[in-house]
This record gives C-alpha cells, sequence and structure tokens, in this order.
C-alpha cells in the first residue's frame, strides 16, 4: 500500500465530553472527520463533521481541532445540532467558521465508496483498506496524532448485521 497522505491526517478531529477534557487530551471521548460536499464548482464547499453516534449520544460534543501551525483549537458543540442517522451509527454535523477555515483539510463526498462504484471496479474481499482516528493511550495529549490502521476487506454485500455499542442495537449495512 502506498504511504498515506498528510491531507488525510489532517481531516481528522477528537470528540470529548467537555472542554476541560479536550484541552487535557484525557483518554475519553471518540473520533471523527471533515466531509466537504460541494455539488458544482460555482457553489459555496458545505463541510461537515462526521463520528459514530454512539460518540455524540454518550455526550462527547467538544471538538478538538488540529490546526496547520499545529495548535490545538477546541470548539463545545450542541447535542441538538447533530444529526444522528435513524438506524446506522452515524452522527453529522454541519460546520462553518471558527471551526473549519481555509486550512481545514476535509474529504470530498465525491469520494466516498457508493454501490455503482464497488460493482464497476469488483471491490470485494481481500482488497486493502486503511483507517486513520484516535487510538486511546497513543493519541497525544498536547496534538491530535491519529494512528492509521490497515487491513483488508472481509465481507461486501449480505444481509445487516447488528451493531451493538455502548447500550445501542441497529441493524446495519456495512463492509466489513
Amino acid at each position: 500500500m502506498p504511504r498515506i497522505h498528510d491531507d488525510h491526517f489532517a481531516c481528522v478531529f477528537y470528540l470529548y465530553p467537555s472542554e476541560d477534557s479536550a484541552e487535557k487530551g484525557e483518554k475519553t471521548g471518540g473520533t471523527g472527520f471533515f466531509v466537504k460536499l460541494q455539488p458544482d464548482p460555482e457553489s459555496t464547499a458545505r463541510h461537515f463533521a462526521v463520528t459514530n453516534r454512539h460518540v455524540i449520544d454518550g455526550g462527547s460534543v467538544v471538538m478538538r481541532v488540529q490546526r496547520a501551525d499545529g495548535s490545538i483549537e477546541v470548539f463545545d458543540t450542541l447535542e441538538r445540532d447533530w444529526i444522528c442517522h435513524k438506524t446506522d451509527d452515524l452522527a453529522a454535523l454541519e460546520c462553518r467558521a471558527p471551526i473549519v477555515n481555509a486550512e481545514t483539510f476535509a474529504i470530498d463526498v465525491e469520494d466516498f465508496l457508493v454501490p455503482e462504484w464497488i460493482e464497476a471496479h469488483r471491490i470485494g474481499p481481500g482488497d486493502e483498506t486503511f483507517s486513520i482516528g484516535r487510538v486511546m493511550n497513543v493519541e497525544g495529549k498536547l496534538r491530535n496524532t491519529p494512528a492509521v490502521r490497515f487491513g483488508n476487506i472481509s465481507q461486501v454485500g449480505g444481509e445487516p448485521f447488528v451493531v451493538d455499542s455502548a447500550g445501542w442495537k441497529r441493524p446495519q449495512e456495512s463492509i466489513l
């Protein structure tokens, strides 16, 4: 697998239950990433923070964002502003300045894996994949230092399986 581009690390943020825990870098909360939605080149891009629903339901709504200069900024969001998916373990928050700014990197929604692309490119078991996010105990106290995990797809399609996380149980269509 080729080296992971630095921009991918820049789209990661951490979530904490309080501003104090975010500033101290405590071992609690979760992780997420920024997404950009720009339907056409003429329109203004909209940015979203994306994480797991169980993280938001657990009260971790304070974001710690790493800036390009290495500094950390902490933003308190409101749980009610997060849009939680009804059946999948997914939550999103539309972000505006100062959370996102000119230096914030975001994954373009156009780069998301969709069923048509999976079929056209025969994506399936054995294909390489990676994820970037927070790993407790090595996430960094003074700055966000996300880790990369590598693996292979083991299953595509089939019936949804039940996700059991923090007391939240629902069937979810997934790629394993």
